[in-house]
């Protein structure tokens, strides 16, 4: 039996979905993460500590378990593990990205750069640090114009700014968001990117030896204007027009070869504009949070089984989605505080098209809304005959819901 060396970060969202995948796919199993297991020594094949924060420094302690316990295949899909996984796979010689592809594509001042050579459309970019004393200075491009961080995720710290005061000020909130992070380092600087108005996707993929192929496009139909850039719903299949789809894949497809990705998991964003697409991001990882739950193939195969199967060698020709059409909502936090409850819960999951509510953070949580943000608090998930069908169930559920905070 084949052993897949899984690689989670302490806190993600995903365990439970990759751990069925792994079940359905009948796998011996390795869990690797930062922190030792407990109940390691009842089962020394089962459990592995990496220090994915140094990716380098996984090379040896998964050789030295490999040599007893050979692994036929690596995968991790988070942000925070990814570069750690190309870098075991490529030790045990198994398929895998460059890490420093992979590496490239993670940094967004790296990646802009890579993109920019090869002529793939994306934002005009500024690189600044936060130490220098005209980091707040107009950029050439002129407003409105975009400041983001260079490694956090899910659009925390990333504010619109249209005017000199607005950057003054938005530059200092991002700078006390990016010392605050753990791990994140205030000497990376941050970027300043000109502002792409239009609709934006994202594209789902999965990389074969270079080759993407399109597991879904993702509509995002709430305006994503500013100032700041909490995403709310994904749809699937897109509402946009066969031409404009094949557009966006070439513009992804682009993406992915100036950055040098040729293995595994991609989620892309893009806006659409009068010009074609403009790539934002090519992240070499899956689709975030619990929304891979939206994805279905075949005869019920789900994203995290497509994902295994691929790291497993299985080059088959990949299955249809399946044909309904479905969507999540990310619950928006509005005002922050510690998490007392959510209210609405029952009445969400009634609403007509809604599959389940998942909420995922805790009583006694700090919640933020953005541009600070964090983990999103629960996902709405619905499927419908129409995509409009669902984006009302979404809605709806969403007006059902309420976020109560301690003392509010």
């Amino acid at each position: 039996m084949p052993r897949l060396l899984l690689m989670l970060p302490t806190r993600t969202y995903r365990t439970p979905a990759l751990l069925a995948a792994a079940a359905r796919c009948g796998v011996e199993l390795t869990v690797a993460s930062e922190e030792g297991s407990s109940v390691a020594h009842l089962n020394p094949a089962g459990f592995l500590t990496l220090p994915f924060s140094s990716p380098d420094a996984c090379a040896g302690p998964a050789l030295a378990f490999h040599d007893e316990y050979p692994v036929d295949a690596v995968i991790g899909i988070d942000d925070t593990v990814v570069e750690a996984a190309a870098v075991v796979a490529r030790e045990l010689g198994l398929p895998h990205n460059d890490p420093e592809a992979v590496a490239v594509a993670r940094d967004k001042r790296r990646a802009r750069e890579r993109l920019a050579a090869a002529d793939v459309p994306c934002p005009g970019f500024d690189w600044r640090r936060f130490e220098d004393p005209e980091r707040a200075r107009p950029p050439v491009f002129g407003f409105p114009a975009v400041i983001k961080p260079l490694s956090l995720s899910a659009s925390r710290g990333v504010i619109r700014v249209d005017d000199h005061p607005g950057m003054v000020e938005a530059v200092g909130r991002l700078e006390s968001i990016v010392d605050d992070e753990s791990g994140s380092l205030i000497e990376e600087g941050f970027l300043v990117e000109s502002f792409v108005s239009g609709p934006e996707v994202a594209i789902e993929g999965l990389l074969r030896d270079g080759q993407l192929q399109v597991l879904a496009v993702f509509d995002k139909p709430d305006p994503l204007e500013g100032p700041y850039f909490e995403e709310t719903i994904y749809l699937t299949p897109s509402r946009l027009p066969a031409e404009c789809q094949r557009a966006l894949l070439e513009s992804s497809r682009a993406a992915c070869t100036a950055l040098g990705l040729t293995e595994g998991a991609v989620h892309a964003e893009l806006r659409i504009t009068e010009s074609g697409p403009v790539v934002i991001e090519v992240n070499p990882r899956a689709i975030g949070g619990l929304c891979s739950d939206v994805m279905r193939f075949g005869t019920g195969l789900r994203l995290e089984d497509i994902l295994l199967h691929h790291a497993l060698g299985d080059r088959a020709p990949l299955p249809d989605r399946v044909e309904s059409a479905a969507g999540v909502l990310m619950l928006p936090v509005k005002s922050g505080g510690a998490l007392l409850r959510v209210d609405g819960v029952a009445a969400a999951e009634a609403v007509a098209g809604v599959e389940r509510v998942a909420i995922t953070a805790h009583p006694g949580q700090q919640l933020s809304p953005w541009p600070e943000g964090g983990p999103y608090p629960g996902f709405v998930f619905a499927r419908g005959e129409t995509a409009d069908e669902v984006e009302r169930a979404l809605h709806t559920a969403d007006q059902e819901l309420t976020l109560v905070f301690e003392g509010g």
